[in-house]
């Protein structure tokens, strides 16, 4: 994970549990968002709920289609 990306939205979605951990391996700056409180926050503001849900769901899928791309070149340096 880079300078501005998301790391741990897996609290946000069912079964609501963290998935991930991570190690800083330089002096780092991160927002840490309580998750629950957020749900909370959603229910008031369902603008907020669609934004936030629409950015995460769209580094979802940049991630899976990265790891998919990282499959198939392992699946094809390995068949050679």
């Amino acid at each position: 994970v880079g300078p501005g990306q998301l790391f741990g939205w897996s609290a946000l979605f069912p079964p609501r549990r963290k998935q991930a951990n991570a190690r800083a391996v330089l002096p780092t700056q991160v927002i840490a968002i309580n998750a629950a409180r957020l749900r909370e926050a959603f229910q008031a503001d369902y603008t907020l709920e669609n934004a936030i849900i629409q950015r995460v769901t769209e580094v979802i899928a940049e991630r899976l289609a990265s790891a998919r791309h990282q499959l198939a070149q392992l699946f094809q340096t390995s068949s050679r």
